[in-house]
């Protein structure tokens, strides 16, 4: 974000020092004519007239400071402090009224601007986190369809290995049982074709929650660097304030040098003896007001101390959000992942039962030609059962794969709650 120059003739340190200038201008010219009326009056005051000068001057400058340091700093910042502290409380709608040109003003568009984009990022954020949740919403009833298609097809392959068995078994029995058991691996084709039908459906479910994980992901690499960009408009707001911490400090030096010259007239006030005395009134109140400047000064440092630590406790509810962001990120990648070796498993898992389908449909052909063809068919049967186990094994880890995703994403929509 570009930062704004303004001309030097339109900052405060220029307009505060114009303006001792042209009061102690006219102030040296007033001091010089009464003093010229007065030895007009053949008057001689020596010393005593440029006391005189000297004090007029130092009460002048005094009086300025403490009438410019309120009116261009002081007031300004305590009103940017009580905007900030309504903003942090919830009222997202605060704004700074910034009609004056000056180094104030641009550091309350500043805030105004920090404001709206924090206003617009929360609600953007918020919206993101909500479709964010619905996906997940989605994701998780996929699942769970998911687990169910699982624990039928685990059914499916219990009955499948029954059969199996009960072949291997009738294998030693008469020719007579051989229609059975064609009828039978009739059956188990017809299981296979449904578990395969199964795993087909759960492949498109799979693509679809994988596609749904990839669109969250680029929704939270979005906030991800939306609080990116909010930390550096922080930042840029920290370094606005520290050149107004400068510009106070460059005040409190000028009363500082202020209370030095009223200490330094009450001395040359003590020398001149009962001539002095009513200089070292004027004196003592001259550096009354000095100081008075310093606390003034003070006040605004630890204004702008608080507007700073306001600014960081913003910054670093940005770093959390971010944070947050970022690990929620991983999950979803991780949840990502996971649905791939799943759908890998599945893609797997259909070749597998298209090669079982055809081997019990060799067996079925078979089975009219049993008592020359027996050995072969109990060969095809003992793979077939193999070939069930294995995928029974299979199709149990992957169980426990997709109930592991499930509870992943349920703890990724809880996070999402709580970062809402």
């Amino acid at each position: 974000m570009q930062t704004k120059i303004l001309p030097f003739w339109q900052r405060i340190q220029f307009r505060i020092t114009i303006g001792l200038v042209i009061v102690l201008l006219l102030n040296t010219t007033v001091s010089n004519l009464i003093l010229s009326l007065i030895e007009l009056t053949n008057i001689n005051l020596g010393i005593v007239g440029i006391w005189i000068n000297n004090f007029m001057n130092i009460i002048v400058a005094t009086i300025l400071i403490s009438a410019l340091l309120p009116y261009y700093i002081l007031k300004p910042i305590q009103k940017m402090e009580k905007k900030i502290q309504q903003f942090d409380n919830g009222e997202l709608n605060t704004r700074i009224n910034t009609k004056k040109n000056n180094e104030i003003s641009i550091l309350g568009g500043r805030l105004n601007e920090l404001f709206n984009s924090i206003e617009k990022f929360q609600s953007k954020q918020q919206e993101q986190i909500q479709v964010v949740e619905e996906k997940s919403n989605y994701i998780s009833e996929n699942v769970g369809i998911l687990t169910n298609d699982i624990e039928a097809i685990n059914q499916h392959f219990e009955s499948i290995s029954a059969y199996s068995q009960e072949q291997l078994s009738s294998f030693q029995e008469t020719t007579a049982v051989a229609e059975n058991m064609n009828n039978q691996f009739q059956s188990i084709a017809s299981d296979l074709d449904n578990v395969n039908t199964s795993f087909e459906n759960m492949k498109v479910r799979t693509e679809k929650g994988a596609s749904q994980i990839n669109e969250s992901s680029q929704m939270m690499e979005k906030i991800a660097k939306r609080s990116a960009s909010e930390k550096n408009d922080i930042v840029d707001l920290t370094n606005k304030v520290e050149k107004i911490d400068e510009v106070v400090t460059l005040i409190n030096d000028i009363s500082e040098q202020t209370n030095l010259l009223a200490l330094n007239a009450s001395i040359e006030s003590a020398r001149a003896g009962e001539h002095g005395k009513g200089f070292s009134v004027v004196a003592e109140e001259v550096r009354k007001l000095a100081e008075r400047s310093v606390d003034a000064t003070e006040q605004i440092t630890q204004t702008v101390e608080s507007i700073l630590n306001e600014v960081h406790n913003i910054a670093k509810q940005a770093e959390n959000r971010a944070s947050a962001v970022n690990q929620e990120s991983t999950k979803i990648l991780t949840i990502n992942e996971s649905f791939e070796d799943i759908a890998a498993n599945i893609v797997s898992n259909i070749q597998v039962i298209q090669n079982m389908n055809k081997h019990t449909q060799e067996v079925s052909q078979s089975s009219s030609e049993i008592s020359t063809t027996m050995e072969n068919v109990t060969k095809n049967t003992e793979e077939t059962t193999e070939s069930i186990m294995t995928l029974n094994t299979t199709l149990t880890d992957q169980l426990t794969k997709t109930e592991q995703v499930q509870k992943e994403v349920a703890d990724l929509r809880n996070n999402f709650k709580h970062l809402s």
